[in-house]
């Protein structure tokens, strides 16, 4: 199970798993409710199952997990953006 963390901040980024997998992602933000909600588009060629896929953060969370990986969103990038 990999564990990747995302930037809160909207655009096209990259990071790694802390099992090394290089991954590219787009963030959209959604500022119609109380709570933004984060969508992140991402996708790898490195051997991380799945290799692409959409991830949503609504409501407030920061972690979802799929079964195979975590996935977190990273927003105290985002406050010192500000």
């Amino acid at each position: 199970m990999a564990e990747i963390i995302f930037s809160s901040i909207q655009g096209s980024h990259e990071t790694k798993s802390d099992q090394g997998h290089k991954i590219n992602y787009d963030v959209t933000i959604l500022y119609d409710r109380e709570e933004p909600a984060y969508t992140i588009q991402y996708e790898t060629k490195d051997r991380m199952v799945p290799q692409a896929d959409t991830i949503k953060f609504e409501n407030g969370s920061t972690v979802v997990e799929d079964g195979q990986n975590v996935f977190r969103l990273d927003k105290e990038e985002e406050q010192e953006e500000e």
